[in-house]
């Protein structure tokens, strides 16, 4: 493995101590120098990946202008040109370097922990937090950099297409769930997510086991199903509650809080998309007074039309439209890896795959929508209810049924909510379109009238890695555009 240099030891170690100091002694604090700490530990460099990682996918510019914009949930009041598919390349270049640089603290956790007590434990979660993301920068631009993207002695890491990063990414899982020992010792309050709990890391790796697999359905069903199934017959195996949800615990103070929150402090960049606020409505979802603020001149809920130009969206005042509801904007509100909800989903898919899965399609996808509604805080159960009675499962619609609810449920994650977009092209369960091209148009031209589908390589690969970077482009069916649909995508 690599040596990190100095300074990166340092910020590692003083991250360390102070997302874990409500945890520790304060005496042997005031004993230890983090500026020279005598020994490293692998908890500190797991700590630094799991924060690294959801502040650069939850940050206003990939999570807000990239997810939230794909997705169709938020628009821009503003700076219109990421909603209308104009990237800053500068932007793509830190979430690509960012993943890797956390990927290799990762790599350090796992080479610390090989001399400290509950080694086998400690190990097997850093492989899952690294499984969980390839899978996320897989999903993101296709074939990756992932055999050799971690060996030091490599200057041109060879790209793996996705289909091999797939079977690497469940290679990795399979592996870290049957060397996990729900008895033995693990890492504590240094992993932010579960504590160490290593049957919490089961469910979670499990859970990830179910949407990698169905993710793939279309283009291997009878692997995908022979993987959903092996793990989603045995319930315990995977999360049965939001007791179970895989959060990122943010704080309410800077540099600890929802970096969403602090983009909103001084800045008010996105309102609630039309495309969210009026099919919300039309459902009369109870969730809509959570995600979103009443439009301050009227009191009612209004979405901003998605895709404006500048000019467009500029002359329209904040007032008038909603914006982010202020659960979402909180300090302390959760970055999520994976909610219950989802893997309710996913079982009521499975269902109507024909997969043979345990429990009923019906089941699941109502245990679905009442997960999300108790994880955002709905508390009429009455309007549950109502809710749940309205939404009927359908097995022969059930792309757009559970397409359109499941987005719904994976609101403020918005690289998945694109990611399963561009997977089902889900409609209204009417048959209208849901997510609608920019009003104003696109302005990457080869985006005409299609939604993007991947996001294009970093420009810097094709300096650093330019042989690699244009076979793995020569691959694509457009080459490397966002037109260019994922391997995954055959529909």
């Amino acid at each position: 493995m690599k040596a990190i240099n100095k300074l990166k030891y340092i910020g590692i170690a003083l991250l360390g101590f102070m997302l874990q100091s409500c945890e520790k002694d304060m005496e042997e604090l005031a004993s230890q120098n983090p500026n020279s700490p005598e020994s490293l530990k692998s908890e500190w460099f797991l700590t630094s990946a799991e924060k690294e990682f959801m502040d650069n996918m939850w940050d206003e510019w990939i999570n807000a202008r990239t997810g939230m914009f794909y997705a169709q949930y938020w628009s821009a009041t503003a700076y219109t040109e990421e909603s209308r598919y104009r990237i800053r390349e500068s932007v793509n270049r830190t979430f690509w370097r960012a993943f890797y640089s956390s990927l290799i603290d990762l790599e350090e956790a796992k080479s610390l922990a090989q001399q400290e007590e509950g080694t086998q434990n400690k190990i097997a979660i850093a492989n899952i937090m690294k499984a969980w993301a390839f899978h996320v920068m897989s999903d993101q631009y296709g074939a990756l950099p992932l055999m050799d993207a971690l060996n030091p002695d490599i200057l041109s890491p060879s790209y793996d297409s996705q289909e091999a990063v797939y079977d690497e990414i469940l290679a990795m899982l399979e592996m870290a769930v049957n060397n996990l020992d729900e008895t033995g010792e693990s890492y504590g309050s240094g992993d932010l997510i579960y504590g160490g709990d290593p049957t919490m890391w089961k469910k979670f790796a499990n859970s990830l086991r179910l949407r990698v697999a169905l993710r793939m359905a279309d283009v291997n069903d009878a692997k995908a199903s022979a993987v959903f199934t092996a793990v989603a017959n045995d319930p315990s195996n995977i999360m049965g509650s939001n007791s179970d949800n895989a959060l990122f615990p943010y704080q309410t103070a800077n540099p600890n809080n929802n970096p969403i929150n602090e983009n909103a402090k001084t800045r008010t960049d996105f309102a609630v998309s039309e495309t969210m606020v009026s099919y919300m409505d039309s459902l009369n979802d109870p969730r809509l007074a959570i995600y979103a603020r009443p439009a301050v001149n009227t009191g009612t809920y209004i979405g901003l039309e998605y895709g404006l130009s500048n000019a467009q969206a500029t002359a329209i005042p904040n007032d008038d439209v909603s914006l982010p509801g202020e659960a979402v904007e909180a300090a302390n509100a959760p970055g999520i890896y994976m909610l219950y909800s989802e893997v309710c989903f996913m079982m009521a898919e499975a269902h109507a795959r024909g997969w043979g899965v345990t429990g009923s399609g019906p089941q699941w996808f109502e245990d679905g929508i009442r997960s999300s509604m108790e994880f955002w805080g709905v508390s009429d159960q009455a309007a549950i209810d109502s809710y749940v009675m309205e939404q009927g499962f359908n097995d022969g619609d059930w792309k757009n049924v559970i397409g359109t609810q499941k987005w719904l449920a994976l609101y403020m994650q918005g690289l998945q909510g694109w990611y399963e977009f561009t997977r089902l092209d889900f409609k209204k369960v009417t048959g209208e379109d849901l997510i609608m091209l920019p009003a104003a148009g696109s302005m990457d031209p080869e985006l005409s009238g299609i939604f993007p589908q991947r996001m294009t390589y970093p420009d810097e690969e094709y300096t650093l890695n330019e042989a690699n970077v244009l076979g793995a482009g020569a691959e694509l069916s457009s080459g490397d555009s966002k037109a260019s649909k994922l391997w995954w995508d055959v529909f």
